[in-house]
């Protein structure tokens, strides 16, 4: 018999994401931030904020950014670098 798979809901996705996310914060003591990059990751964000965290948000470099938003998707390097800057390397 072929086993079928049906497809992950959005609502199971991010479901189950925040609480992986949640679990895995609980493993970095130290953390202070995250950088969350595209649309779907910035949904992260609120819960981000919840755990005392501060929140940078960025376009995602994919092939489609480049095509659609040239400017944004040519700025990102220098957007990851300005955040590696605020959040630096002391806690």
């Amino acid at each position: 018999m072929v086993e079928r798979h049906r497809s992950v809901t959005p609502v199971e996705l991010m479901r189950d994401g925040t609480e992986a996310l949640a679990r895995l914060i609980d493993l970095l003591p130290d953390l202070r931030g995250a950088m969350l990059v595209g649309r779907k990751a910035e949904r992260a964000g609120a819960a981000l904020r919840d755990r005392g965290l501060a929140v940078f948000a960025s376009c995602h470099p994919s092939p489609n950014n480049r095509a659609a938003a040239f400017a944004r998707w040519r700025a990102i390097p220098s957007e990851w670098a300005r955040i590696a800057g605020i959040m630096g390397d002391a806690p």
